[in-house]
């Protein structure tokens, strides 16, 4: 699904709301390896998702990756199980 934003001068985009594909994800990771935790910057690599969607998604990634690392997994495998395929 997308939702329609317009900003206070007027100019208007279009942004994906709901689970995010395994494309906007692989761009984050890319992203985050590239700019750290540069939202913006990473924005500008998704053009589908928000600063703020971005920071949320960043978040939730971030606290799976401790879960699985203190169950004793990778966080690949966790990326892998989710989308059925590695993303790295």
């Amino acid at each position: 699904r997308q939702m329609c934003i317009r900003d206070s001068a007027g100019r208007a985009w279009c942004v994906a709301v709901g689970r995010w594909t395994c494309e906007e994800h692989v761009l984050f990771l890319k992203g985050l390896e590239m700019h750290g935790k540069g939202w913006k910057k990473i924005a500008k690599l998704i053009k589908t998702r928000t600063v703020v969607q971005i920071r949320t998604h960043a978040q939730k990634y971030f606290q799976k990756l401790a879960k699985a690392k203190k169950n004793g997994q990778h966080g690949d495998l966790l990326m892998e199980s989710r989308f059925g395929k590695k993303v790295r």
